[in-house]
């Protein structure tokens, strides 16, 4: 698995408009653009990839090392906001920067706004768009200074390689919205039903969902053959999903498992109720099943 060990560490000073986190360890886990945040205790501090696509136009005049340091600054902090509020969820984003800024108004106009750096007092600041896994959009704006340049506007331009940056994430960062969005609306610890693994499901993604299979130590050939096998007799019990053969997200074991006859818009509670017994089912299966072991966590997402 690729992990990138972050200390997130806020700096002291900041803008009154900016928003500052609680200091703590996370786990920072990359794939391409999207990093998944969860809270661990790491012992170390990497750097971490870009999540962040920046417009190839707009943004052609920015240095390598700012592109850098915003991708690992950002990511800390937002870790910093968002991590501790969340623990043991998986927080995918991606970040775009440099594209134009759309927002629906109160009488249902979409507005656009192109993207531009301005200054106020010491700080350059920006709007970007914060995406979820869910491809939910957040307009937000970021800020920088650096008492290392007299004009902000110089800093993104300029080789930061000998240079110190503050990023900070401002106070239209809607945590409550976003974290409302992310949480698992149904837990389950492994004690409350006798499984030998914790569950969670993150509901907003159903019907069609991805099961994250999660173990202590190196799962075996012969646990992970059983596990396909049980979700492949879910599929032959209710017949109306198509089951992925397990592939390897993010170091993680994955099936994912699509309704052939639901969608998302005529998707109800009944059905969802429905489906919650009918994991219920697969659940029950693995767990008594004696060849599947080491098993930690299983996460609908």
């Amino acid at each position: 698995m690729n992990k990138l060990y972050l200390l997130c560490i806020l700096t002291s000073v900041l803008s009154s408009s900016c928003r500052q986190g609680n200091p703590k360890h996370y786990t920072l886990m990359m794939k391409q653009n999207l990093p998944i945040v969860k809270n661990d205790s790491p012992s170390k501090t990497l750097v971490a990839n870009h999540w962040v696509v920046f417009d190839s136009l707009t943004t052609k005049d920015f240095s390598e090392s700012f592109k850098t340091q915003l991708s690992e600054k950002l990511s800390e902090k937002l870790c910093a906001v968002l991590a501790h509020q969340v623990s043991g969820s998986a927080l995918i984003f991606s970040l775009q920067m440099g594209s134009a800024i759309y927002q629906i108004n109160q009488n249902n106009s979409l507005l656009t706004k192109a993207f531009e750096i301005t200054v106020k007092d010491s700080f350059a600041m920006a709007q970007v768009t914060l995406i979820n896994v869910f491809a939910q959009t957040y307009p937000v704006t970021i800020a920088w200074s650096s008492s290392d340049f007299k004009n902000p506007l110089d800093i993104h331009t300029s080789e930061l390689t000998h240079k110190h940056v503050n990023f900070y994430w401002c106070d239209d960062l809607p945590t409550e919205n976003i974290i409302k969005n992310l949480k698992p609306i149904k837990t389950t610890p492994k004690s409350d039903k006798g499984y030998k693994f914790d569950v969670a499901y993150y509901l907003k993604v159903f019907p069609d969902v991805a099961i994250f299979f999660e173990f202590n130590d190196q799962a075996s050939k012969e646990t992970l053959d059983e596990i396909q096998k049980e979700v492949f007799k879910f599929r032959d019990t209710f017949q109306t999903v198509f089951v992925h053969d397990m592939t390897e997200h993010f170091g993680y074991k994955v099936i994912s498992i699509n309704h052939n006859t639901i969608d998302f818009e005529t998707y109800t509670d009944k059905d969802f109720e429905k489906d919650l017994k009918h994991f219920e089912f697969l659940l029950k299966n693995i767990n008594k099943n004696p060849r599947i072991n080491g098993l930690a966590k299983i996460t609908f997402q």
